[in-house]
């Protein structure tokens, strides 16, 4: 009777493994897929249509600037744009508009949009929903603080997604904006600015959304020479400027 019973034990024991196994390896399988078909393409999400560029023929580009604000990059990139009367869209770090609350002040008083890219750039990967609910209402009260207008543009950290986050947007009906106009140079040690003008303007097209960074990935002069170097040779073409709000307004 014992050695029967031990067994049947052995027998469960191994069938519990057998299945354990499989469920790991089916969970693993879905988040490879999940990771490579909707995790970074920036057309692709779970649950919502990603904002990746306009429905126009017009020459109209969006300028939209992540990680800021910053004293080293934004300021003078504010003076910039203000020089050339372009207006962009700044997915703003909320740790930084704390910082610089002055700064993201003035971007909004110019005209630029202020739009939500987490409060730490934490990568929203395998965040649990209460994380992500809690970071998305504190970065809504930051943006708060310095422009009462619309705070539904968000843009997720080096363009993860998974499955929580675009749900969480959903659920609050946010809109998840990407890009389709990325210089793959810009995230180079080399950081050449000639090369990165260059990629932008072959890839440039009529509703086009160009990502580019304000703070941490370049000198500030090779930065400013990209942006003057694209503003000044997009408007020779015949392109003008709108923030994301206004482009989906077309």
């Amino acid at each position: 009777m014992a050695g029967s019973l031990c067994s049947e034990g052995g027998v469960f024991m191994k069938k519990v493994l057998i299945y354990g196994g499989i469920a790991l390896v089916v969970i693993f399988a879905l988040n490879v897929f999940l990771f490579l078909f909707y995790n970074r393409p920036p057309d692709r999400a779970l649950f919502v249509e990603p904002v990746t560029h306009f429905e126009t023929e017009e020459k109209v580009v969006a300028l939209t600037f992540d990680d800021g604000p910053t004293k080293e990059w934004t300021e003078p990139l504010l003076d910039l744009l203000k020089v050339h009367d372009v207006n962009a869209t700044f997915f703003m770090i909320g740790d930084n508009i704390v910082e610089n609350e002055d700064i993201a002040r003035r971007a909004v008083a110019e005209g630029h949009q202020a739009a939500n890219h987490t409060v730490h750039h934490d990568r929203m990967i395998y965040k649990t929903p209460w994380y992500i609910k809690s970071d998305l209402r504190n970065m809504d009260g930051i943006l708060k603080n310095i422009e009462e207008s619309d705070r539904t543009f968000f843009r997720p950290p080096y363009g993860d997604k998974m499955v929580v986050l675009p749900w969480m947007l959903k659920q609050r009906d946010m809109k998840l904006v990407t890009w389709d106009i990325d210089p793959q140079e810009q995230y180079a040690k080399s950081y050449d600015p000639d090369l990165i003008v260059e990629q932008i303007m072959a890839d440039v097209h009529p509703g086009g959304i160009i990502i580019l960074h304000d703070g941490r990935r370049s000198d500030p002069a090779a930065f400013l020479h990209v942006v003057e170097e694209v503003v000044t040779k997009l408007k020779a073409d015949g392109y003008r400027f709108v923030t994301v709000k206004e482009g989906l307004q077309l």
